[in-house]
């Protein structure tokens, strides 16, 4: 065994099975104690070792703790995003701020140390560098907040702390203006979408590029319990992303049916265009979700409706696509020898 002793007396031993070099050793000592790989310096005497110094010459060493430097700055803050919050190493990350790490620097990948935390999901290492001081609403290199980083991956408990902490849950994403909140329903993060409509986060907020509402983003990836408690909590049931789709045209139009019955008995317009002319009904026929045409129907829509630029009904869409339930369903009732705009019956 290598016997390693601070400049103090005190004696941390190491088992040295498998380590071969300095920089091996120094691992050990992270994983061990704590020690931060970039403030270690090991000596033999009063040589200072390299990493690649082999360790079979030596029973004893010395472990130093070096202050930061400028030089070796960046490397402290890489240590303290990608390994220590990342890893959820408290002592790592105590020691790296005491010092001298700046605790709101991004690391290479464009991380900072609480955006990593909120995203890891790990609760005491969050409550740590809020305790520390960092920034809550800071942006990372990718743009988002470490809220937004939390809800995205559901970490209700993070998202707890950093509302509590006053983060502010309405801040968009710096790229595409999206929220945390947008975050939580486009992946299905029930809890930590309780977390901030309790919080009070804008409930109708859409992004820059796709004009995308939480209420939207909930019903075109089928989240149903997410859609009701946008509904419950008052979301606007019929705005518009940037191509004119509703979430009931959304949800209809990628076959969610309990996000369209929902949305149904909320009383979302069954008879709204996108801004290309088209029916929801004709977007639920096209793709063949036959359910959802019975649910449109019982709800009263138009089934006769045509899109403003070709003309096409929902039954058109269902024979060009070859649906042959819906054709069969629509045909007792729609217009079946109504023509096309071009001239043709479908």
């Amino acid at each position: 065994m290598l016997r390693v002793w601070s400049t103090s007396g005190q004696e941390f031993p190491v088992q040295t099975e498998k380590l071969q070099d300095v920089a091996g050793l120094k691992l050990r000592l992270r994983a061990q104690y704590g020690f931060p790989l970039c403030l270690q310096q090991l000596l033999h005497g009063t040589l200072c070792l390299e990493n690649t110094s082999e360790l079979h010459a030596f029973a004893e060493l010395q472990l130093v703790l070096l202050a930061i430097s400028a030089a070796g700055s960046c490397e402290a803050v890489q240590e303290l995003v990608a390994y220590a919050a990342m890893k959820g190493n408290v002592r790592v990350a105590r020691l790296l701020l005491e010092a001298g790490a700046d605790k709101d620097s991004m690391d290479r990948e464009g991380m900072t140390a609480l955006n990593s935390a909120s995203l890891a999901g790990d609760v005491d290492m969050v409550r740590f560098l809020l305790a520390a001081g960092c920034n809550k609403d800071l942006r990372d290199g990718s743009g988002m907040t470490a809220l937004s980083r939390a809800c995205s991956r559901g970490h209700a408990e993070v998202a707890r702390l950093l509302v509590q902490a006053q983060a502010d849950p309405n801040l968009p994403d710096a790229t595409d203006s999206m929220t945390a909140l947008s975050h939580a329903c486009e992946s299905g993060q029930v809890e930590a979408a309780k977390v901030l409509l309790a919080a009070r986060a804008h409930k109708d907020c859409s992004d820059r590029r796709f004009g995308l509402t939480a209420l939207i983003r909930a019903a075109s990836k089928g989240h149903v319990e997410i859609a009701g408690l946008l509904v419950e909590s008052g979301a606007k049931l019929d705005l518009r992303s940037n191509s004119g789709m509703t979430a009931l045209g959304y949800a209809s139009s990628e076959g969610h049916s309990a996000v369209v019955c929902l949305l149904l008995q909320a009383g979302a317009s069954v008879d709204l265009r996108d801004f290309c002319g088209r029916t929801l009904f004709g977007y639920a026929a096209s793709g063949g979700h036959l359910e959802i045409v019975h649910l449109l129907l019982e709800a009263g829509v138009d089934e006769n409706a045509r899109d403003c630029l070709d003309g096409m009904t929902a039954l058109s869409h269902a024979s060009s696509k070859g649906h042959m339930q819906i054709v069969r369903a629509l045909s007792s009732g729609a217009g079946v020898d109504l023509q096309e705009n071009q001239g043709l019956t479908r």
